[in-house]
């Protein structure tokens, strides 16, 4: 199944069910005429939403979600065409489409499903059922935890997502208007100070795009992945030191200001400054920049550790990150750390 194995099939189906789906539109459906096949060498494999005939935006997103369900598991496939199907099959002129998404569907499915066969990793997105081929013992969730917690410790720096509010910005700022609800997510310094370990400190600057965004209502999300270590050992294979195979996972919170109390407890500004001796210049009371010691207060957690077939994917409820104790996140050791 190569590219352009699946591209002619494609342009068969076309050619086989165009002229029925423009007689129907012409008749009743008041859609645009079918929608090109564009396969760019940096969209493959390509999604089938990009091979359909024609659109609504009630339809464009069920086929968009589709599409991004195609890059999960065989059985989720397979019951998303089933909803997909008895959705449009309502009506008859939307009958011959849905047979050939399904159809471009299944194509792909066999593209993906031979591309993991030769890999020997089916289980990219999700873990397999209980009965399922993995070979490897999947850890638990509360080892999952304590992977999480180690990569808190041994990291500084992650991705902080919000979203823009939907009130006009000042005219400072000059915010597009059409940027309302839209996730935003950047790089931003983080540290494990105390006294909540499990509750990443962060340098909160009150002119940054994530902090006025939480100040406006917005969710927050602290999204972290490993890297192991530069000098790691060899693997055997590709797959080992892969970012596909290594853990990675978000932290879904709510930005909350530190106490004086907290703060000398924690001898947080040490303990900050430790990790990101360059923020000594815009610490609180620096003549730069408002800013204050703050912490992301951890609701949800959610974990990918790897391949599914060999790694927990799935929420961790917040009891096992709290409770997990600072001497399991020292002994603990990720792929490629010395002692692992």
């Amino acid at each position: 199944s190569t590219k352009s194995e699946v591209s002619e099939v494609i342009e068969y189906l076309f050619t086989i069910f165009t002229p029925s789906i423009q007689s129907s539109t012409q008749q009743s459906l008041p859609f645009p005429p079918p929608y090109p096949i564009v396969f760019s060498d940096d969209k493959w494999p390509p999604y089938p939403y990009q091979s359909c005939f024609y659109y609504s935006s009630t339809f464009q997103k069920q086929i968009t979600r589709f599409g991004l369900t195609l890059l999960r598991a065989n059985a989720r496939i397979l019951r998303y065409c089933q909803a997909v199907r008895a959705t449009y099959t309502s009506s008859t002129h939307a009958v011959v489409p849905v047979i050939v998404m399904l159809v471009t569907a299944f194509l792909l499915l066999s593209l993906q499903a031979s591309h993991a066969a030769a890999l020997g990793l089916q289980y990219v997105f999700e873990n397999p059922d209980s009965a399922g081929p993995s070979t490897h013992r999947i850890p638990t969730v509360h080892e999952s935890a304590i992977q999480a917690r180690r990569i808190l410790n041994i990291s500084s720096i992650a991705t902080l997502s919000t979203v823009f509010p939907g009130h006009t910005s000042s005219a400072f700022e000059n915010r597009p208007d059409n940027v309302e609800g839209a996730p935003v997510g950047l790089m931003d310094y983080y540290a494990s100070c105390g006294p909540q370990m499990h509750d990443p400190t962060i340098l909160a600057i009150g002119i940054a795009t994530s902090f006025k965004n939480a100040r406006a209502g917005s969710n927050v999300t602290l999204s972290l992945r490993y890297h192991p270590p530069a000098d790691h050992p060899p693997a055997d294979d590709i797959y080992t030191y892969s970012p596909a195979n290594l853990p990675r996972f978000s932290l879904v919170g709510h930005i909350e200001r530190l106490t004086p109390a907290e703060i000398e407890e924690g001898d947080v500004h040490s303990c900050f400054l430790k990790a990101h001796p360059d923020a000594k210049a815009w610490t609180p009371g620096n003549k730069i920049h408002e800013s204050w010691w703050a912490r992301l207060v951890v609701e949800n957690i959610y974990w990918i550790g790897g391949f599914g077939d060999r790694a927990y994917i799935g929420w961790i409820p917040v009891t096992e990150w709290r409770t997990v104790t600072e001497q399991e996140v020292t002994d603990a050791r990720l792929v490629g750390e010395q002692g692992w």
